[in-house]
């Protein structure tokens, strides 16, 4: 098993909406965690993550870094 790690920093004054391309992972039977840092949380585990077939959506608040955690059969390289 694989995992998937995604780092979301939001720096602005208000929400911003997420959608990461995950076309090439195997989602379908993941779980995700997600642990979101703001003013209001520390490193707390949050919820509010939308898995869908190639994508991951999310809503990140003003000021704010969340860390998204899966668990998957395949993670293929992004080749960054």
């Amino acid at each position: 098993e694989s995992e998937l790690v995604i780092v979301a920093i939001n720096n602005s004054d208000s929400t911003v909406d997420y959608i990461f391309d995950i076309s090439g992972a195997d989602l379908s039977s993941s779980t995700a965690s997600l642990f979101r840092t703001s003013q209001d949380e520390d490193c707390a585990e949050a919820k509010g993550l939308n898995i869908k077939e190639n994508a991951l959506e999310y809503c990140a608040p003003a000021r704010s870094i969340t860390t998204i955690i899966t668990q998957s059969s395949k993670v293929r390289s992004a080749g960054l």
